[in-house]
């Protein structure tokens, strides 16, 4: 019979396992094919990962270079995928109020993840962009692709009456008026419909 620390070892193990192939499989859903991507360590094989293995080491490395990176990555390799499954990942989208420290990504790295990427599903973050309607307002998009509208009354985009749910085939950058106060958000969009209750909030490495 096993001890309670073994016994506790191995329901951890089996936890993680189950929540590496449920991640995998909302990911593989959402995506049927491969898409660039952000995360610790290239959980996704089959999908092309540009980011430094973002172990201790590798984090030690990163923060002796005294050069953020994330701006450059997004510009260059248009991630609409970011997976949070390690804490430097975490502590970014989750956690602004954290302090800098030796395994943290720099600032500016932390800023730009938040601004550029929503909370999916458990560990996963699609590409968005989030503002508060002011008049006309300019949103400024991660990067090129087709987002889907998420407003709770239809506004207008360069003009055009959308309203929620509408895909936007976009290059950038849209000016956007409606209601002073609306928060309007554009999304990444997936090949599946989405399904924001697929995971849980539990860690995918135990």
């Amino acid at each position: 019979m096993l001890c309670t620390g073994a016994g506790q070892g191995m329901k951890a193990l089996t936890e993680g396992k189950t929540m590496q192939r449920a991640t995998l499989a909302e990911v593989h859903r959402l995506f049927p094919a491969p898409v660039a991507y952000i995360d610790h360590n290239a959980m996704v094989s089959m999908f092309p990962r540009h980011l430094f293995f973002m172990s201790s080491m590798g984090l030690q490395h990163y923060r002796e270079t005294g050069q953020p990176v994330m701006a450059d990555l997004l510009q260059t390799h248009q991630p609409p995928l970011l997976i949070a499954n390690r804490w430097a990942l975490h502590a970014a989208m989750h956690k602004p109020e954290v302090k800098d420290g030796p395994l943290m990504l720099f600032p500016e790295d932390r800023e730009i993840l938040r601004q550029s990427y929503v909370h999916y599903s458990g560990t996963i973050w699609l590409a968005c962009q989030t503002v508060t309607l002011e008049g006309e307002t300019l949103i400024a998009l991660p990067f090129p692709g087709q987002y889907r509208l998420e407003t709770e009354t239809p506004v207008q985009i360069e003009g055009r009456i959308v309203s929620n749910g509408t895909i936007i085939d976009s290059q950038g950058a849209h000016k956007l008026s409606g209601q002073t106060g609306q928060t309007v958000r554009l999304v990444w969009h997936t090949d599946a419909a989405p399904n924001p209750e697929a995971l849980p909030m539990l860690a995918v490495y135990s």
